[in-house]
């Protein structure tokens, strides 16, 4: 007799546990997800160290870069388990400031000499920087987009490199604290940039825009124009 109540007990000890195990793993769950920071500070990492380029010592650049997205505060988005968005990531650096100085850093280091007032113009319009984020049980997976759309301008204008760069990053299988998140974002940041600074066209064009962007000659070196005195013949 007291066996079987023994037993039945236990029975209805395992249905009650097996009751409120789902909403026990539905709270660690949520509990998991605020570990996740929704702001990010991105980084230019050079994946390498970079020569001189030939030629580029003398030519002087000035990086303007012009953010057209729609809201530049918002780099990406975490999905939940069925893959749905659950938060927005955004960045805690000035997307304009970091693309500027990551790109004067990446042509500063192939030789070329960064100046506010240089005669040559390389223009970054940024048109996408983006992560998607999949937090998983122990890991959590990145996968972040960079695009810009890039020019060379002489000092008179003319247009010597237009095209749309762009570069990849992410990271797979890495703590799921979100770290993975910057890193994927930071990745795609120094891919574009490197990806720009490493062509070969795009290298050329900003020598000869320096060519074709002599310095003005100040008016106090200027030859002073021949004086002429009309004599007129005596009556």
């Amino acid at each position: 007799m007291l066996h079987r109540f023994l037993r039945r007990l236990r029975a209805i000890k395992m249905k009650a546990f097996l009751a409120l195990l789902p909403f026990a793993l539905a709270l660690g769950l949520a509990g998991c997800t605020t570990v996740y920071p929704t702001r990010v500070e991105l980084e230019y990492h050079p994946e390498q160290v970079y020569a001189p380029v030939d030629n580029a010592a003398g030519v002087a650049v000035r990086v303007v870069v012009r953010d057209v997205r729609t809201d530049p505060s918002v780099v990406g988005q975490t999905l939940d388990s069925k893959g749905e968005q659950s938060t927005l990531i955004t960045i805690k650096n000035d997307p304009d400031y970091l693309l500027q100085k990551s790109m004067e850093q990446a042509l500063a280091a192939r030789g070329f000499t960064v100046a506010n007032h240089a005669p040559v113009t390389v223009n970054l319009e940024l048109s996408q920087l983006y992560s998607t984020f999949q937090p998983n049980w122990r890991v959590g997976d990145a996968h972040a987009t960079l695009v810009m759309n890039a020019q060379v301008i002489a000092r008179d204008g003319a247009v010597t490199f237009y095209q749309t760069v762009s570069g990849d990053g992410g990271r797979n299988g890495q703590d799921p604290t979100g770290d993975n998140r910057s890193a994927g974002l930071d990745q795609a940041l120094s891919r574009a940039v490197d990806n720009l600074a490493d062509r070969k066209d795009f290298q050329r064009a900003v020598i000869y825009a320096d060519r074709l962007s002599p310095l003005p000659v100040p008016a106090a070196a200027r030859a002073p124009t021949p004086r002429t005195t009309t004599i007129s013949p005596s009556r």
